[in-house]
């Protein structure tokens, strides 16, 4: 199901502007991903518009500066209050299941990372918990590992089992982070092993999202890029893999131009 991340804009439009573009999925942010203000989305106009779209799948992403494993009490308190604020409106809107999130970092780590799990998993769980919370997952995004991040699938699955309610928590794979992370996804043998990896830890069934985002890092470097399809040439090895290997779930091309992102989806289309 090939899906667009919509740039600048909190859903405002989405269905129509997958519909125009002949994919089945969306993705956006309810807020700034980089600011802390919240925006009250227009639900009315949103579930309008995807009455008018029922074949159309929106996925939510939430804000960057969401940290359940952050050493300080202001900086819980913003990311809960903001994923709380997500999950809530993203409860009102309808053909909304997932909201993304990235996992977090142990930034300022001084002690043992047991109380920082169990802290985390706490945030996730009372938002989890919350009466008006209802029918929404959490997906827990792959990292490159930069710094501190929580990133691979020992630690995500060591966060997974401290969260009582991780029955409604799966993962997303962002094939660009999973390079920089160390995943060689660009050959049939390192994207083999990522999937190996990944059903030591999860079912495949935890898997709810795709982020189908091509790289020019090097595997292991870390760094977060996200490239897509260059003009005048085919998809990688790795974008082709993974679109065809998961194709039940929102496989979205996530993108900071729509040029890039409209050449790379029209040309993916072509192998579907």
């Amino acid at each position: 199901m090939l899906g667009i991340h919509l740039i600048g804009r909190q859903g405002e439009g989405g269905f129509e502007f997958a519909s125009k573009m002949g994919v089945k999925v969306f993705q956006t942010f309810l807020h700034s991903p980089k600011q802390l203000r919240i925006v009250r989305v227009n639900v009315e106009r949103w579930n309008s518009e995807a009455e008018k779209f029922p074949d159309i799948i929106p996925v939510v992403h939430a804000s960057y500066l969401i940290n359940p494993f952050t050493d300080t009490m202001a900086k819980y308190q913003d990311g809960f209050n903001i994923l709380l604020n997500t999950m809530r409106t993203a409860s009102t809107l309808d053909g909304v299941d997932t909201v993304v999130v990235h996992p977090g970092a142990l930034v300022n780590l001084r002690g043992s990372k047991t109380s920082r799990y169990e802290q985390a998993a706490t945030l996730f769980d009372s938002v989890l918990n919350d009466p008006d919370v209802y029918g929404v997952r959490i997906a827990l995004e792959t990292m490159p590992g930069a710094g501190s991040q929580v990133a691979g699938f020992a630690q995500m699955h060591r966060l997974y089992n401290l969260i009582e309610n991780n029955d409604k928590v799966g993962i997303c794979w962002d094939t660009a982070h999973m390079v920089g992370y160390g995943y060689d996804l660009r050959s049939e043998s390192g994207f083999d092993m990522a999937v190996s990896d990944f059903l030591d830890y999860f079912s495949i069934d935890d898997l709810l999202v795709l982020h189908l985002n091509d790289t020019p890092v090097r595997v292991g470097s870390k760094k977060d890029v996200h490239t897509g399809v260059q003009v005048n040439s085919p998809p990688s090895p790795m974008l082709l893999r993974a679109l065809q290997q998961f194709k039940g779930i929102p496989q979205i091309v996530e993108l900071s131009d729509y040029d890039t992102s409209y050449r790379t989806i029209n040309t993916l289309k072509n192998y579907i």
